[in-house]
C-alpha cells in the first residue's frame, strides 16, 4: 500500500533576524554574502528519509514506506533547473556591478540554423574560441534562455577586469558569432541582471524546456564561483563584522509538514539575507 509523501507548506513572513544558535549555510565571494540560516525542530523533515525513488524511511517507527505516486499535469511547475538559477544568481552577483568593462552579448540563430540546446552550445564553444583569439583577456557567463517554440539563444555576460573600459562592436561580434544576430549592450546592475535572469516567472517558463542534467549557464574560468560554509549564526556575525559586508536585504519563511494525519506540524523558520561589501 502507497503513503503519501509528506507535503510542506512554505509561508513568507517578512524578515526576523536569526537567532545565534541557529545554523547557516553562507555563500561568500570578494563582494557579495549569501547566508540561508535554519531553526530546526525535532518533527523536521528528516524525520523521513528517502532509500529510493520509490521508499522511504518513516525514522520514527522504523517502518520502510511507498511514496504514492503524483499524477503530473502539465500545470505543474518544473522544478530540477531551480537549484541552478540560485548558482547563477549567486554567480552573477559576484562578478557583474554594471561597470564599464563589463558587456552584454545576445546570441541568436537564423532560422536557417539549428536551435537544439546541444547543438547551439557547440556553435557557441566555437564563438568562443574565434572570440578569446581576438579579446585573449575577457571572461564569460553564459544563458541559454528558450523560446516558446524550443528554440534557444544565448546572453552572454562578458567582463575584462585587468581593463577600465570594455567597447567591441556589434559588427565584431555579429562576424564572430557567423550564424544569426547579434546585439551588444552595457550590462546593469547585478542586482537588476540577477532579478532578470532569476525570476519566478523565468523560473517556472525555462523549466519547461531544460531536462534533468542540462546546465542552465556556463562560464569561463576566471568568473568567481562564491564559495559554500556552513556556519554558526555567530560566525557568520564575525565574517560580516571583519570583512567589511553590510545587510541588504533578508526574508523570512516557516515551513510546516503535513505527516498525514491531517495536521500542520511546525518544521523550520529559514532565512535569506544579502549582504554587500
Amino acid at each position: 500500500m502507497f503513503e503519501p509523501k509528506p507535503k510542506t507548506e512554505i509561508q513568507f513572513i517578512g524578515y526576523s533576524p536569526p537567532l545565534p544558535t541557529d545554523d547557516s549555510t553562507v555563500y561568500v565571494s570578494e563582494k557579495c554574502l549569501e547566508v540561508v540560516s535554519s531553526r530546526h525542530r525535532q518533527n523536521n523533515l528528516s524525520a523521513y528519509r528517502r532509500v529510493d525513488k520509490y521508499h522511504f524511511v518513516d525514522q520514527c517507527t522504523g517502518e520502510l514506506r511507498d511514496y504514492r505516486p503524483k499524477e503530473h499535469s502539465e500545470q505543474d511547475t518544473p522544478s530540477h533547473s531551480y537549484h541552478g538559477f540560485n548558482e547563477l544568481r549567486r554567480t552573477i552577483l559576484a562578478n557583474f556591478t554594471g561597470s564599464e568593462r563589463e558587456l552584454h552579448l545576445v546570441l541568436t540563430a537564423a532560422p536557417e540554423h539549428s536551435a537544439d540546446l546541444a547543438e547551439l552550445q557547440q556553435t557557441f564553444r566555437r564563438f568562443w574560441k574565434r572570440f578569446s583569439y581576438r579579446y585573449p583577456l575577457i571572461e564569460y557567463l553564459s544563458i541559454a534562455e528558450p523560446h516558446e517554440t524550443g528554440r534557444f539563444h544565448f546572453h552572454v555576460l562578458v567582463t575584462a577586469p585587468s581593463q577600465s573600459k570594455l567597447y567591441i562592436p556589434n559588427a565584431q561580434i555579429q562576424q564572430l558569432w557567423q550564424v544569426g544576430y547579434t546585439k551588444v549592450t552595457r550590462t546593469v546592475s547585478g542586482d537588476r541582471l540577477s532579478a532578470y535572469f532569476c525570476s519566478a516567472k523565468k523560473k517556472e517558463r525555462w523549466g519547461k524546456f531544460y531536462r534533468p542534467g542540462q546546465r542552465l549557464f556556463r562560464c569561463s574560468k576566471g568568473i568567481i564561483r562564491p564559495q559554500r560554509k556552513k556556519l554558526k549564526r555567530e560566525e557568520v556575525d564575525t565574517i560580516v563584522e571583519q570583512g567589511g559586508f553590510r545587510w541588504v536585504s533578508g526574508k523570512t519563511y516557516t515551513v510546516s509538514c503535513d505527516y498525514g494525519d491531517g495536521n500542520k506540524h511546525f518544521t523550520n523558520v529559514i532565512t535569506k539575507e544579502q549582504y554587500q561589501r
